[in-house]
């Protein structure tokens, strides 16, 4: 059973952890989190993509540093893995993209976030896993 404290302790951790990772994103993106995670793409500091991110279906055991395209990668959950509710509200993937100018929503298996080096990426990775394991404890408790 939930318990008020243990909900309002886990809220704290995201806004925690989003703030760890925003300062880390730098200009790029920024995240906030309002019942769902919202992932915000600038380019020459003008928003050209909108994520929306179902923390409950990111796969915390899948979070990488691709040297290639210096950046962090998250993959969703296996469709596979899920059952019930999660496979009814995502299907085939978790991330839903919208581009800012054909306005048009797609749904994709990963997202990825820019980093300017490896210890950027290394940070960053701890902090993704934390997130995503306190939308787990959101949804699974």
């Amino acid at each position: 059973q939930w318990r008020k404290s243990d909900q309002s302790q886990i809220y704290e951790g995201i806004d925690k952890t989003i703030e760890n990772i925003n300062r880390l994103l730098g200009s790029n993106c920024k995240m906030i989190f309002k019942e769902e995670l919202t992932v915000t793409f600038f380019e020459h500091g003008v928003p050209f993509r909108e994520d929306q991110v179902y923390l409950d279906a990111l796969d915390p055991h899948n979070v990488r540093y691709i040297e290639g395209e210096k950046s962090v990668s998250v993959q969703c959950l296996e469709f596979k893995g899920l059952t019930g509710k999660l496979r009814n509200r995502y299907g085939e993937g978790c991330i839903g993209r919208e581009f800012s100018k054909d306005k048009k929503k797609l749904f994709y298996s990963r997202i990825a976030f820019p980093v300017k080096d490896e210890e950027t990426a290394d940070d960053l990775q701890y902090e993704l896993v934390n997130l995503i394991r306190y939308g787990h404890e959101l949804t699974f408790k």
